[in-house]
């Protein structure tokens, strides 16, 4: 049996890569149920949780369904791609889909 110090580094390391590979599983859920509704926002944005997509989603849980509102939150470069941002989040995003991504 290793000593103490090594037995809690290796408890660390583990609780760590288990923590990335959650947040790599939901991240990769989250950019999954807005293209089942047609919602292309991850082909459009290079970060899915980054603040712009972040409250695009948000916008998109909250019941707004207008794309020229929807992307009116882009930040930074992004504020360059509104036209192809609105086309991108032009779908049929529904109620469940809100209730799944929530």
């Amino acid at each position: 049996m290793p000593p103490e110090p090594i037995r809690q580094l290796r408890d660390r390391t583990r609780y760590r890569t288990d923590a990335v590979q959650e947040r790599t599983r939901e991240a990769q859920r989250l950019e999954k149920f807005p293209e089942d509704a047609g919602i292309t926002l991850s082909v459009v944005v290079s970060d899915m949780l980054g603040a712009s997509a972040r409250a695009m989603l948000e916008a998109l849980i909250a019941g707004e369904r207008d794309p020229r509102v929807l992307s009116a939150p882009a930040l930074g470069p992004m504020h360059g791609k509104i036209p192809v941002l609105t086309e991108a989040l032009t779908g049929r995003f529904s109620d469940h889909h809100a209730l799944v991504v929530l």
